[in-house]
């Protein structure tokens, strides 16, 4: 397996981390941080695919949480809150 492969593979479980109640907050961590960024540009992402894996991120973690987790303050930002 190649760097992207690799890359694919780490986001990938990264997604399936954020459903569970165990892993979540590591998972946010990784999106919220330079890793999801990292992986993305390795992973050959485009902007466009890279704001709707963050934005099924989100939606992900509001319904995990029962809440929104969206902060007002940065319009277009991923901004999720513990």
């Amino acid at each position: 397996m190649g760097m992207q492969g690799l890359a694919e593979a780490i986001i990938l479980q990264s997604l399936e981390d954020i459903w569970s109640v165990r892993h979540r907050e590591e998972s946010i961590g990784f999106f919220t941080g330079e890793g999801f960024h990292l992986c993305a540009d390795i992973a050959g992402m485009a902007s466009g695919d890279k704001l709707k894996v963050l934005g099924l991120v989100q939606k992900a973690a509001a319904q995990g949480r029962g809440r929104s987790q969206r902060r007002p303050e940065r319009e277009g930002a991923l901004a999720l809150v513990p």
